[in-house]
């Protein structure tokens, strides 16, 4: 292979990583769970989540950033979580049934207020697509209202395919 077909191969390769306008390492999950229900164990600062077996269904979206190698610590990860019935072809969540749906934003990274935040508004929407598939729209925020008065909206939006982890 010539020098010019190589270095045309390695840019190739280099490109189709995901990654954002600043060289942030980026994945994104789209996860259903069967078969199970969330636990909310309340902290000082915000909630755990604990996804168990249960009669419902889980979903899960999971946006990670590795950041950037010339920065320390600079890392994120934001987490939607919420259950369905189980028996469901589709559904519609707002600020009128996130609390039922036990909906949560959380928030993961070097920084103040991590966490899983209830979501206050926007809309999750889903369609069955498949036995155990799903396209979902997510749109949503979480407010995070802390002792001292110190107020932060914790935003998330996606649209994907869930479907059970392998």
């Amino acid at each position: 292979m010539t020098k010019t077909a190589l270095l045309f191969l390695s840019c190739i390769l280099f490109l189709s990583c995901n990654k954002d306008d600043d060289g942030d390492s980026i994945q994104t999950e789209f996860i259903v769970h069967p078969n199970s229900m969330l636990i909310i164990n309340e902290t000082e600062q915000s909630n755990e989540m604990e996804i168990v077996p249960g009669d419902h269904l889980v979903f899960e979206y999971r946006f990670t950033t590795e950041g950037r190698p010339e920065i320390a610590d600079d890392e994120l990860s934001k987490i939607v979580v919420f259950e369905v019935d189980k028996n469901t072809d589709d559904f519609s969540l707002s600020e009128e049934n996130f609390e039922d749906a036990k909906t949560y934003l959380g928030r993961f990274c070097f920084c103040a207020y991590n966490g899983f935040y209830p979501v206050k508004s926007g809309n999750i929407t889903g369609e069955k697509t498949g036995e155990l598939s799903w396209k979902v729209s997510i749109d949503v925020k979480a407010p995070i209202e802390t002792e001292d008065d110190f107020t932060e909206t914790l935003e998330a939006q996606a649209s994907g395919t869930f479907k059970p982890q392998n």
